[in-house]
């Protein structure tokens, strides 16, 4: 849901009336404070207390305020954590416990996850490299995305 942002409103009462307006309307339209204070051109702690001020209510804010925001350093140092306990654990498996069809599918999802790990080292070994150069590099696939797990 991308906003445009619009110009600030002058520092008139009549500009401060027309900015309220525009804020009761984006808040009723679902959009969060971040949202709300890029297209009007506050900062978002100003907005938060004009917000409270006034009474408006953000129906957005009470949604996410209970949501972790994603965090790349968290998710990053999660998902090496689950893959080094997952590889510390293969020796305690016993081959001749399973059956052919469940080591057919172990090896199909492993090499599935593989695949992903593979893909996903090659992107990091590319940011390593551009970090050491000083060039940033634009997030890719693995940029911020809907906050779909952790």
């Amino acid at each position: 849901m991308g906003t445009v942002k619009t110009r600030p409103v002058a520092n008139t009462r009549a500009g401060r009336a027309l900015r309220l307006i525009r804020i009761r309307e984006l808040a009723a339209q679902g959009l969060s404070i971040t949202q709300i204070a890029n297209d009007v051109g506050l900062g978002e702690q100003r907005l938060r207390i004009i917000v409270i001020r006034e009474r408006i209510d953000v129906p957005a804010d009470r949604v996410l305020r209970k949501s972790r925001r994603l965090s790349s350093p968290r998710i990053l140092d999660r998902t090496c954590s689950e893959a080094e306990h997952v590889t510390a654990d293969v020796r305690l498996i016993d081959l001749a416990d399973l059956t052919a069809g469940q080591i057919r599918e172990a090896v199909r999802r492993l090499r599935k996850a593989r695949r992903a790990l593979t893909r996903f080292v090659i992107q990091l070994r590319s940011a390593e490299r551009h970090a050491k150069h000083g060039i940033r590099e634009p997030a890719g696939p693995t940029g911020p995305t809907a906050a779909s797990s952790v």
